[in-house]
C-alpha cells in the first residue's frame, strides 16, 4: 500500500499539486517564525482583532486596541517603523499615545469572518505552546497553498501545460506580495485562493459548464471577507458579458440588450455584483451603527479628493503584477517584474484580437484589462469615501487580480517550447531563494 501511494504521488499528474503545496507550507513554516517584528501593513490592529474575536465577534468603529496588541508593538516593534522598547513591560499600556491611530482600532471596515475562520484553523498551532500571533500567521501557509492549487487547476483548464503551470505557480508562491499576504497576519492572506477560485468558476460559466448562480454566493462571500475581493469577480463578469457582446455580433441577432437581458450569465453577474455591493452596504451600516462616540474627534483630518490622483493610480496595479513596495527574494521580485511586461504584452495582444470573434483569452483579456486599470481609482475613491483621507494605495491590493494576470500569461506562452522548462527553473529558484532569504 505504501509503494501504491509513493507511486501515486510520484506521477506525473499529482506531483505539480505535491509541490506547490509543498513549496507553499516550506515558505511560510521557514519565514513566519523569523518574524519578530510586527508587519508594517496593519498587523497590529489585525492581532488585535484576533484575539478579540472568540469572545467579541467583531471589533467596532473608535473601539480601543487592547493589551495583548499593545504588548506585542511594543516588545515586537513593526518592521521599518519602529525597533522594541527597552524594558517594554514597564511601559504603561493604557496611555493612548505609545500606540498608532490614537490608541483605537483600525480593523473595524472589516467584517468577523476572515479572523474567525483564521482564529479556529489557527488553535491547532496553539496546542503546542505557539502563541496566537504566530499560530496565526502559520495560518497563511493554508491560504497560500490552497490559492496555488486552484490557480494550477485554472490553468490546466484553459490548456497550459503541467510543467508551465507548475512554474507559474511556484513563482506566485515566491512574489513580494504572497509573501506579505501570509507569512504575516493579514487580511490579504486568502487573495490568491479568492481570486483563483473566481477566475475558475467564470471559466467554467463562459463554458456553460456550471450554472452562472454559483457567482451569488461566491461573491457575498468573498466581499465578507474583503471588499477588494469583489474586483475579480468584477473582471470575470466583464469576461463573461465581452463574450456574450461578440457571440451576439458573431450570429447577428437583433437588439443587443435584449440578447444580453435574456442571458442567465449576464443576469447572474450583475445579480452577484449589485448583491456583493448591497452586503457591503448593510456591513457599513451595522459598523456605523455599532461605532463608539469619538472621544477626540478622529485621528484622521479630512482631505479633498483629487482627480489627479485618481489618474495617477490607473496603471497601479496593472504595472505591478505580483509586486510590493517592500520587495523581498531578488529572483521572486525579479519573476514580479516578467510577470508585469507578460501580463501588459498579453492584454495588448488579446484585446486587439477584439474583431476576431468570442474567445475566451480576448474576453478574458478585456475584463483583466479594464479593471485592472479601474481598480487602483476605484480603491482610492473607496478609501476617501470611508474615511475622508487620500492614502498611498499599497501595491500589495493588486494581489486580488494576480491569478487572472497569471492566467492570462500562461495561455499567452502556452504555445512556446522553451516557456515550460524555463518557468519550472525559474520558479524553483525562485522558491528556494525566498526561502532562504
Amino acid at each position: 500500500m505504501i509503494r501504491a501511494l509513493l507511486a501515486r504521488l510520484g506521477s506525473w499528474r499529482v506531483l505539480p499539486a505535491v509541490v506547490l503545496s509543498l513549496a507553499s507550507v516550506a515558505l511560510v513554516a521557514v519565514q513566519a517564525p523569523q518574524h519578530s517584528a510586527l508587519s508594517l501593513y496593519d498587523e497590529y490592529v489585525y492581532y488585535d482583532y484576533l484575539v478579540k474575536v472568540p469572545t467579541q465577534g467583531l471589533v467596532v468603529t473608535g473601539e480601543r486596541t487592547g493589551p495583548e496588541a499593545r504588548s506585542a508593538i511594543l516588545c515586537r516593534g513593526v518592521v521599518n517603523i519602529t525597533d522594541p522598547k527597552s524594558n517594554c513591560e514597564s511601559y504603561d499600556i493604557t496611555d493612548d499615545k505609545y500606540f498608532p491611530y490614537g490608541g483605537r482600532t483600525g480593523a473595524d471596515i472589516y467584517t468577523p469572518l476572515y479572523f474567525a475562520v483564521t482564529w479556529v484553523v489557527a488553535q491547532p498551532f496553539t496546542w503546542f505552546g505557539i502563541g496566537l500571533l504566530d499560530a496565526g500567521r502559520l495560518v497563511g501557509m493554508l491560504w497560500l497553498a490552497g490559492g496555488v492549487l486552484v490557480l494550477y487547476a485554472l490553468l490546466r483548464r484553459l490548456g497550459v501545460g503541467r510543467l508551465l503551470a507548475t512554474g507559474l505557480g511556484l513563482g506566485v508562491v515566491a512574489t513580494p506580495s504572497a509573501y506579505w499576504a501570509t507569512t504575516y497576519l493579514s487580511t490579504d492572506a486568502p487573495a490568491i485562493l479568492v481570486s483563483a477560485g473566481a477566475f475558475l468558476l467564470g471559466v467554467a460559466v463562459m463554458r456553460r459548464e456550471r450554472s452562472p448562480w454559483w457567482l451569488l454566493p461566491f461573491t457575498v462571500i468573498a466581499v465578507a471577507l474583503k471588499v477588494q475581493f469583489i474586483f475579480p469577480v468584477l473582471a470575470v463578469g466583464l469576461a463573461i458579458i465581452v463574450m456574450r457582446i461578440l457571440a451576439w455580433r458573431r450570429d447577428r441577432d437583433p437588439g443587443l440588450v435584449r440578447s444580453l437581458l435574456g442571458d442567465r450569465a449576464v443576469v447572474a453577474v450583475v445579480v452577484s455584483v449589485v448583491a456583493g455591493v448591497v452586503a457591503q452596504a448593510v456591513w457599513l451600516v451595522v459598523r456605523t451603527l455599532l461605532a463608539k462616540p469619538s472621544v477626540d474627534g478622529g485621528y484622521l483630518e479630512a482631505e479633498k479628493l483629487n482627480p489627479v490622483s485618481l489618474v495617477q493610480n490607473v496603471f497601479l496595479f496593472v504595472s505591478n503584477v505580483g509586486l510590493d513596495q517592500t520587495n523581498v527574494g531578488a529572483i521572486g521580485t525579479f519573476f514580479g517584474y516578467l510577470l508585469t511586461m507578460a501580463t501588459a504584452t498579453f492584454l495588448v495582444v488579446m484585446i486587439t484580437r477584439l474583431v476576431k470573434g468570442a474567445d475566451e483569452e480576448t474576453s478574458l483579456a478585456w475584463g483583466l484589462g479594464v479593471i485592472g486599470l479601474l481598480m487602483g481609482p476605484a480603491l482610492l475613491f473607496l478609501v476617501w469615501m470611508s474615511s475622508r483621507t487620500i492614502i498611498e494605495l499599497p501595491l500589495r491590493y493588486g494581489i486580488v487580480l494576480l491569478p487572472g494576470f497569471v492566467a492570462g500569461v500562461g495561455m499567452l506562452v502556452s504555445r512556446l517550447r522553451w516557456a515550460g522548462p524555463a518557468t519550472a527553473v525559474l520558479g524553483v529558484a525562485a522558491v528556494l531563494t525566498s526561502i532562504a532569504s
